[in-house]
């Protein structure tokens, strides 16, 4: 924490993050465990979809946009429901993206009803692929290779934010004993872009 060692006492912890207006970097931290356990169902989940589309590959495309607008649904409903504690936002953005939620997948419902013979063509694609990476399974090495690649660009993106974003001069605040950046918004819009 920034130099810091947390004591073990739970009130005294609180006490010491209180009084250094540590709170938002306390809670960051706890987030590391979130992460981390976001990637490993994410892994998992991917793997698993990759001997789906494998192995069905006529039927994949349909559960994809099948089990994508279930999911939207549901995680509109859970937010329109649902009171988080590290929601931020209020109410209204809570509605408005919980609605909006539940408009994307009940359009992507409907395009799965409407485009059916469509959906079913990628499926025949799906399979020729599967076929072609069965024929040649060396080109299965491409996909760590553009995730490796993929994880270069996002920390290149990073790595300049970071140095657009400490460009100028840190100034320190009020009750905080840490410096703050003010960040230049030209370059951190055009990192964005």
């Amino acid at each position: 924490m920034g130099g810091y060692c947390a004591p073990n006492s739970e009130s005294a912890r609180n006490k010491l993050i209180e009084n250094l207006n540590l709170q938002e970097k306390w809670t960051f931290l706890n987030t590391y465990d979130v992460i981390r356990f976001s990637l490993l169902i994410a892994l998992m989940v991917g793997i698993l979809w990759m001997i789906i589309v494998h192995c069905l590959p006529k039927f994949a495309a349909i559960w994809a946009i099948f089990l994508g607008s279930i999911t939207l649904i549901a995680a509109g409903v859970i937010l329109l429901i649902d009171n988080a504690q590290g929601w931020n936002g209020g109410d209204i953005w809570r509605i408005v993206i919980g609605s909006i939620l539940i408009v994307f997948g009940v359009i992507f419902f409907a395009m799965l009803c409407i485009y059916k013979r469509r959906i079913k063509i990628t499926g025949v694609f799906l399979d020729y692929a599967t076929i072609f990476l069965g024929k040649h399974p060396i080109n299965f090495i491409f996909i760590p290779i553009f995730i490796l690649l993929l994880a270069g660009l996002i920390i290149l993106c990073l790595f300049q934010y970071l140095a657009f974003s400490s460009q100028a001069e840190p100034e320190a605040k009020d009750s905080d004993i840490y410096l703050q950046l003010t960040r230049n918004p030209v370059l951190t819009i055009l990192t964005i872009i």
